[in-house]
């Protein structure tokens, strides 16, 4: 921009050189003025410079169902600083494998489209944050360590039949399970073919709860079952 200044400033002067009758001191009492304009004209092209934009907010409102939808943002990562649904992301292409996105997450690979799959959840959103470069970093390592908020639940059995814990999706981490009192199998919607006996403990890393089917394993012998977990 400098060098543009100067050229600006020397056209100024020689145009006042070529005024009929203009003098050598006409020019020399003209550079004052014309120093003030090139100043005020180097101030507004200042605001005019093009800054680039190293972060971005993107606000998702999962009570609308999406399909793959496409948001034309460019970035090298993505941080999910707020999620309380579900939701999936394709990089780049459509045709390219789905991530599911919680809490935290992180995703490092440079893009500039974004494809966003999700049912309708009622009253739940997403907070992302897109960076370009090294210059923008959240720190999520303390909440990370931390995790989410404590899950607690219980289920008595009333019948035969396979039970869970949801009926509609929950994503849960460091899950631990106790069968109380009477035996009971562990399995998923298709079959429960897993035993547990009664007094026993098993964990699960991380799971999509309602995913999690258990029925009694002796006809009539209703079982309790107790689940503590946290919240992605």
């Amino acid at each position: 921009m400098a060098g543009a200044i100067e050229l600006m400033t020397l056209a100024a002067v020689l145009a006042m050189g070529r005024k009929p009758g203009a003098s050598v001191d006409d020019i020399k009492n003209s550079l004052p003025a014309v120093m003030n304009n090139v100043a005020e004209l180097e101030s507004e092209l200042a605001k005019l410079e093009y800054r680039p934009q190293l972060y971005q907010k993107l606000e998702i409102d999962l009570s609308i169902a999406r399909d793959k939808e496409r948001e034309d943002i460019s970035g090298d990562f993505l941080v999910i600083e707020s999620i309380d649904g579900d939701l999936d992301v394709k990089f780049n292409e459509k045709t390219n494998a789905a991530i599911n996105v919680y809490k935290n997450r992180k995703i490092i690979t440079p893009f500039d489209t974004l494809y966003l799959t999700n049912t309708a959840q009622s009253g739940k959103s997403a907070v992302i944050w897109i960076g370009k470069g090294k210059s923008f970093v959240i720190d999520t390592a303390s909440k990370a360590f931390y995790g989410g908020e404590v899950y607690v639940n219980s289920d008595i059995a009333t019948a035969d039949t396979a039970r869970r814990f949801e009926t509609s999706s929950k994503k849960l981490k460091d899950i631990i399970i106790i069968v109380k009192t009477h035996d009971q199998l562990f399995g998923d919607s298709s079959g429960q073919t897993y035993p547990v006996g009664a007094g026993e403990t098993f964990g699960i890393t991380q799971i999509d709860i309602s995913t999690l089917y258990f029925k009694n394993a002796t006809a009539g012998q209703n079982g309790v079952v107790h689940i503590l977990a946290v919240e992605n």
